[in-house]
């Protein structure tokens, strides 16, 4: 259609060649080339308005998929040197106003997502962050558990030497105890001798001033009875030691003049105190 309309202006702008004269042939061709300069520059100005008007607007933000690409503007657009475009209608012009209004709202998401993203970058810095620090406290667990294994054999070392200090304490004990009862019966056994010595030095008897008489006789072989002590044997000689119980009940009788003291008196034992003499008294003579 913008064709056909070129071609009619065309046609009623072109002269006669037969109504036109000479003379008036170079006033009509500067006529008509003004006419067309003129013409010319209406229909850009036109075309850039109508190009204003449908433009969309353009985004910082790339990647923005839009309803339709400028090559495509001007190819829906007739050539700078057509008749210009009808003026749009009320639903192009609302369509125009929609399609603004979603390119503002994606313009808002893309901002929104930009914003988003730098926040993802903070975040993934911070996730380095933490896989750098669990990677730390992975290292340190490791570090406790051969630190706990190690523990554990030295317990467990512990724990063994633990019952054998146990067993040893035990074995210790039971030795006390049965020191303490040795030391017992030892202190009871010296208390019993203690009195049984004591008893006994109760009853006894000192006799001082009293001379000791040792006796060498000739014997035969067959030797003497009677109570004697042998000894220091020679070839026919024999030295015979005293009779301590004679002598004593000789004493109470003949000194302390006791009667009968050999029948009255009973004495166990009999024994002289001391080291003995030299000198020996011959009863044989």
């Amino acid at each position: 259609m913008p064709k056909r309309r070129r071609n009619k202006k065309l046609k009623r702008s072109t002269p006669d060649k037969g109504n036109n004269s000479s003379g008036n042939s170079t006033s009509d061709s500067s006529l008509f080339t003004n006419n067309t300069v003129n013409r010319k520059s209406d229909q850009v100005s036109t075309m850039n308005q109508g190009y204003n008007q449908y433009t969309p607007i353009q985004s910082s933000t790339p990647n923005v998929a839009y309803p339709f690409t400028p090559v495509q503007q001007f190819q829906q657009y007739p050539h700078p040197f057509t008749s210009p475009p009808p003026p749009p209608t009320p639903q192009q012009l609302q369509n125009t106003c929609d399609i603004e209004l979603m390119l503002k709202t994606l313009c808002c998401k893309v901002d929104n997502i930009e914003i988003k993203l730098n926040k993802l970058d903070s975040i993934e810095h911070r996730l380095n962050n933490f896989e750098q620090k669990f990677s730390n406290v992975d290292t340190e667990i490791i570090t406790c558990k051969e630190r706990i294994s190690v523990l554990e054999h030295s317990a467990a070392f512990m724990s063994d030497i633990k019952d054998e200090h146990k067993s040893i304490k035990a074995k210790i004990q039971t030795l006390t105890k049965s020191f303490e009862v040795s030391k017992t019966t030892s202190n009871s056994v010296k208390e019993r001798l203690a009195g049984v010595e004591a008893q006994n030095l109760s009853n006894n008897l000192l006799f001082f001033a009293i001379e000791e008489k040792i006796v060498n006789v000739e014997m035969e072989t067959n030797g003497a009875q009677g109570n004697v002590d042998e000894g220091n044997i020679g070839e026919g000689k024999k030295n015979i030691q005293e009779n301590c119980l004679d002598i004593i009940l000789d004493f109470c009788e003949q000194t302390l003049k006791i009667e009968n003291a050999k029948a009255n008196l009973k004495l166990e034992k009999a024994y002289r105190l001391g080291k003995k003499k030299s000198e020996k008294v011959d009863l044989g003579q």
